[in-house]
């Protein structure tokens, strides 16, 4: 399990030690692991967003697909 994963399983759950995926939380762990894998790149990907802005208009920058 990635870093963030498990930070995140940690400030979500009430108890903070021993947290195991059960049948009954496993679909809260899901959602929660998906947007943590989701999300984990978007403050690098805004810092290149921005830097690449002082080359290239922020207009323009939506015509370029990754």
């Amino acid at each position: 399990i990635t870093a963030g994963v498990t930070e995140w399983w940690y400030r979500s759950s009430r108890t903070a030690h021993n947290i195991s995926v059960t049948a009954d939380n496993a679909r809260h762990f899901c959602a929660g692991f998906t947007q943590v894998r989701v999300n984990e790149f978007s403050v690098q990907c805004e810092a290149m967003r921005r830097g690449l802005a002082t080359v290239v208009p922020y207009q323009l920058l939506s015509l370029f697909t990754w």
